[in-house]
């Protein structure tokens, strides 16, 4: 439709110089008239649209390109895990900081740059800058991971009050542990690896709950677009399921819809920063995305349960299971709170605010709410030991169901997988 809106903007302008230049030569009488603009100002408007035309194909020029370089990026995740360590995105300056580690194999550190080079030449409307720094994502995962296993008994190990966050610094080679307290020390003889406490981070109420949750953060709290009271700043969305990238991080989940209408990349729950948009489904049928926490790993892979600000017990993610037709579900947001219902269609194509969103699983559920997008659905496990992932929720159809993403096509469009205890 563009292309030929283009053609015909085209084929008007140039029978209108066509017709200009014939009028130079012969009276006006017998210059036939040309079926193009007549006057300045639609000659200004048919230039103008021809312009926007032009923008948008290089608009979506350049969104094809940084699709790529994604990828690209993605790719050396993958092919590279015993030398990559984590790529900083910077999308006002254009830049991908992309960091590996120093200690690494020296051939395959070649060969990992050389790979950068060859994207960094094919693609250069973005600058790929390899920063050698001093581990890898797998080495500092597993240590990490071993933490994760059992939050509860390593916070006692460690003598804290609470552990509200964990992650890497890449540059110095120290896992971060965060701590409302304020305690700041080392704890490498403890951990039995480089780390240290850093204190006062997090939320110091004992009572949390979903709109004032404290990190690690859980599937299901309040997502805001600015630092606020709870009570002055109901939920814009709500944050999905814990999801693990392939190098081993862990990230939150949402709808990449909260940030491409908002234009907000960085948001919070409460006063407490949840994380910055990092990657998203660049292909949008998902309406999927990624929050990454600093320090990186402040998700708890757990949802919360109950009606809106809920303060009930959360349940850990236990794994995943596909919905089916008739299919008990239920919802689990921070603006409508929890709604248990059936499932009434699924692999369904329908139109949202931000464009085609396939494949859909729709409810009979109608009581879901504007600030629900993202939420986690799901199903609880008989036994009471936790909740199986179902998809995040995406808005209403037009009949006015609500309907959610299934988490395989979004761990497919983000490569990721759900995080689970």
């Amino acid at each position: 439709m563009k292309t030929r809106k283009f053609l015909a903007l085209l084929a008007a302008l140039a029978l209108t110089g066509a017709a200009t230049v014939g009028a130079q030569a012969r009276t006006p009488d017998a210059v036939p008239k040309a079926p193009g603009p007549e006057t300045d100002n639609e000659l200004e408007e048919a230039q103008a649209a021809i312009q926007q035309l032009l923008d948008e194909g290089l608009d979506q020029a350049w969104k094809d390109q940084d699709v790529q370089s994604k990828l690209d990026v993605e790719a050396l995740a993958t092919d590279f895990p015993d030398v990559w360590a984590e790529a900083v995105i910077d999308y006002e300056a254009g830049t991908y900081t992309i960091q590996y580690d120093r200690g690494a194999d020296p051939a395959r550190v070649e060969a990992f740059l050389g790979r950068i080079e060859a994207a960094q030449r094919l693609r250069p409307q973005l600058s790929l800058v390899p920063r050698a720094v001093e581990f890898s994502a797998a080495e500092m995962e597993t240590f990490m991971g071993a933490i994760r296993s059992d939050w509860d008994a390593w916070t006692e190990k460690l003598g804290l009050p609470d552990m509200v966050s964990m992650g890497p610094d890449y540059e110095s080679g120290l896992i971060i542990i965060g701590t409302s307290a304020e305690i700041n020390r080392d704890v490498t003889g403890v951990v039995g690896y480089p780390a240290k406490v850093e204190g006062g981070q997090g939320l110091t109420e004992l009572q949390l709950s979903r709109w004032a949750d404290a990190k690690p953060i859980s599937g299901g709290a309040a997502l805001i677009t600015a630092s606020s009271s709870p009570s002055e700043h109901p939920p814009d969305c709500t944050l999905g399921f814990v999801w693990e990238k392939h190098t081993g991080e862990i990230m939150g989940g949402g709808a990449n819809h909260c940030v491409t209408l908002s234009g907000v990349t960085s948001w919070y729950n409460g006063t407490t920063h949840v994380g910055n948009w990092y990657y998203y489904d660049a292909y949008s049928t998902t309406d999927s995305m990624l929050l990454r926490s600093s320090p990186q790993g402040g998700f708890n892979p757990n949802i919360w349960l109950g009606p809106a600000n809920s303060t009930q017990a959360r349940m850990w993610v236990k794994g995943t299971l596909a919905s089916a037709v008739g299919g008990a579900v239920a919802l689990s947001a921070a603006r409508s709170g929890e709604h248990a219902t059936t499932v009434r269609a699924i692999n369904q194509t329908f139109t949202s605010a931000v464009g085609t969103i396939y494949p859909g699983t729709v409810t009979n559920c109608t009581g879901c709410l504007p600030g629900d997008s993202g939420a986690p659905w799901f199903t609880s496990l008989s036994s009471g030991a936790g909740v199986l992932a179902h998809g995040q929720h995406v808005g209403k159809t037009a009949a006015g169901y609500c309907a959610y993403v299934p988490v395989a096509a979004i761990g497919s469009a983000l490569s990721a997988t759900i995080a689970t205890h």
